[in-house]
């Protein structure tokens, strides 16, 4: 079993990161883990929120390939 997980822009606090490695380090004896960080630097200048969720969802959906199961969490 493989699992995806894409997010946008990378996470900053120290805390989350360490907890992200450790989950990381478990779970990839099991299955494939790969994490992808979809850049935020370029979406981030837009003003219109509405316009700066459709980019983050085009950059996002590029990521996924057809026949994959897409679980999303906010």
């Amino acid at each position: 079993m493989k699992i995806k997980i894409i997010t946008v822009g990378k996470t900053r606090q120290k805390f989350w990161q360490l907890a992200e490695q450790e989950y990381s380090k478990r779970i990839n004896r099991y299955i494939h883990l790969k994490q992808i960080v979809v850049d935020e630097d370029s979406l981030s200048s837009l003003k219109n929120i509405e316009l700066v969720w459709q980019q983050e969802q085009k950059a996002i959906l590029e990521k996924i390939d057809s026949g994959e199961y897409l679980i999303i969490l906010d």
